[in-house]
């Protein structure tokens, strides 16, 4: 495996990273928030927008502990057919709200404002690799505050039955302050809800 490959993005604000880490036992670093502690054993199944009847979003919700500014977020995914101008993917983060920690994963969210991309989100660029990370390091703007105690909703949004890259999803409820969710509906897998997508998110202190 070479070096992690940076791919120039569709939109600046902005860095993608693909092939950063593969299958990995855990996120580097020192992330504000995770869903899953070793992603390559606890997300073994993966979700595109092609899933069940189509999807448009697919997100997770995570509750901040302490203020910070963001300065990247990684997943754990791959494989798909790489976007394209039919299938594209945007990025898009939702302040949620002030919660308590037992109501971050409410039955559905409605869209606040699009933090990202001055309310438009960013579009990235995405060639198909093994199951490893993704990092999207923000620049500029769309280095947002998180506030302590909120919730936030971070979003790939695509075409509906497009499947440009999987995000890889537990089997079950991995992450107690959040839930994976398509078309903001919980995510259901087997009939069954209570999963996480894996999810890491990195700030510097700062934020408001």
């Amino acid at each position: 495996m070479g070096p992690p490959t940076p791919v120039a993005p569709a939109e600046a604000g902005v860095a993608v990273t693909q092939n950063a880490q593969p299958r990995p036992a855990q996120w580097p670093g020192t992330p504000v928030v995770s869903t899953v502690a070793n992603p390559a054993n606890a997300a073994l199944d993966n979700l595109s927008f092609n899933h069940d009847k189509g999807a448009t979003s697919l997100g997770q919700t995570f509750r901040v502990p302490t203020a910070c500014q963001l300065t990247r977020i990684s997943l754990f995914g791959g494989d798909g057919l790489g976007t394209a101008p039919a299938q594209p993917v945007t990025l898009a983060l939702y302040d949620l709200g002030p919660t308590e920690a037992a109501a971050a994963s409410p039955s559905t969210y409605a869209p606040s404002p699009n933090l990202l991309g001055a309310g438009k989100g960013l579009k990235i660029n995405y060639t198909p690799q093994a199951a490893g990370l993704l990092n999207f390091d923000f620049t500029g703007p769309n280095q947002v505050p998180l506030l302590a105690g909120h919730t936030y909703a971070f979003e790939l949004q695509g075409v509906e039955k497009s499947a440009p890259l999987f995000w890889r999803v537990s089997r079950q409820e991995a992450y107690a302050d959040g839930s994976a969710y398509l078309n903001r509906a919980p995510a259901m897998l087997n009939d069954k809800r209570g999963y996480d997508f894996a999810l890491a998110v990195y700030g510097r202190a700062g934020g408001n």
